[in-house]
């Protein structure tokens, strides 16, 4: 089965340049492979153009490129080269894009650990580190900001003593009062008549 999802994702000049090093040639089908490299060289001999059109990379394809493949091959070739330059299924897309930027990271860890054993890599911690925030930013994770309340409403959230107050003055000394938000779960004792009162908030 020719790999025309692939094809329709790297035939974008963005998504090549930073992905095709990440697809294995041992995964493609040869017409692929050839595909995708002439892709690659295209993209370098015409720096203006985004992403493969049929009618230009042809042109460029079977005249100057391939200009002695046989009728025959030529029209295989076309009819892959057509199909490949369908705009992507969405999904699909974001699919292949996920897996590739995956199969990325898995070989730059590798090379940064054959590196490492080899005694060219001083600090892997790093590398790797540099590595992951790559993927993070090609994968469009955003990073997140746990706290957003400011650190002084904090500290007078946590001094502020208001609410309902206890009937007994020990309590009034050691817990606050009563405020929404609040939650007391009052806990029987072993001792008869006396509860304890934890306080969850």
């Amino acid at each position: 089965m020719i790999d025309v999802n692939i094809l329709r994702v790297l035939g974008a000049r963005k998504d090549y340049m930073k992905l095709r090093g990440a697809v294995p040639d041992t995964a493609l089908e040869p017409i692929t492979k050839v595909i995708l490299d002439d892709f690659g060289e295209y993209f370098q001999k015409f720096s203006g153009i985004d992403s493969v059109q049929f009618e230009d990379f042809w042109t460029w394809f079977s005249k100057f490129k391939h200009p002695a493949m046989k009728d025959d091959q030529k029209n295989s070739y076309a009819a892959v080269i057509r199909q490949a330059c369908a705009p992507p299924n969405p999904a699909i897309k974001d699919a292949l894009l996920s897996e590739m930027h995956e199969l990325r990271l898995a070989t730059t860890v590798g090379r940064i650990a054959e590196d490492w054993a080899n005694g060219d890599c001083q600090d892997i911690s790093s590398a790797i580190s540099l590595a992951h925030t790559q993927y993070k930013k090609d994968m469009g994770v955003q990073a997140t900001d746990f706290i957003k309340t400011d650190i002084g409403d904090l500290l007078k959230e946590e001094e502020d003593a208001s609410g309902l107050r206890w009937r007994l003055d020990t309590l009034n000394m050691c817990m606050r009062g009563l405020r929404a938000g609040i939650w007391e779960l009052l806990l029987p004792a072993q001792i008869k008549a006396r509860h304890h009162s934890l306080q969850v908030s």
